[in-house]
């Protein structure tokens, strides 16, 4: 059976309703549910951030493997990517070994201090999507030859790997 790690645990959250569709990539299936609880239904308290630091002082796994940037949500929303780059302004508790222990520490987060999806996110992602379909359907003229294929391509490359 095909499929990674994160399609098989989005296939059970929506299994269980709580995703509209699986995801191939693990931080969009963390945000989506972030987003669902904070901007579509109001309830804030039933989502919470934690983010687990790594470990610099530990011997690696792979000696040759690098950190090298934080990981994408989607490689077509640059948008989300720079948004929830640094989840550590998201958390609401940071774990974390100190140099030279062997033990986490927990590290709560001042809720004033929390950032929160923006607003606007869910527009974002309507005028991402919904400028596109507009193209495609002939809403919009005087766009090119090559508009409504540049638009199907989007809107397929978005179905694909989203």
């Amino acid at each position: 059976v095909a499929g990674n790690c994160a399609q098989w645990t989005s296939q059970g959250l929506v299994f269980a309703g709580l995703l509209r569709r699986s995801r191939l990539f693990p931080k969009a299936i963390m945000i989506e549910l972030l987003e669902s609880e904070h901007l579509r239904h109001g309830r804030e308290s039933n989502a919470h951030v934690v983010v687990y630091r790594h470990v610099r002082h530990a011997p690696p796994y792979l000696p040759n493997y690098a950190f090298l940037r934080p990981a994408y949500v989607h490689p077509l929303t640059p948008v989300k990517n720079f948004v929830y780059s640094d989840m550590v302004a998201f958390a609401d508790a940071v774990v974390e070994v100190p140099e030279g222990a062997s033990t986490a520490v927990v590290h709560a987060i001042d809720p004033a201090a929390r950032r929160r999806p923006p607003w606007w996110m869910e527009y974002w992602r309507g005028l991402l999507l919904g400028a596109p379909t507009a193209v495609l359907v002939g809403a919009v003229d005087r766009i090119g030859p090559l508009g409504p294929t540049a638009a199907a391509v989007w809107l397929g490359l978005n179905w694909w790997l989203h």
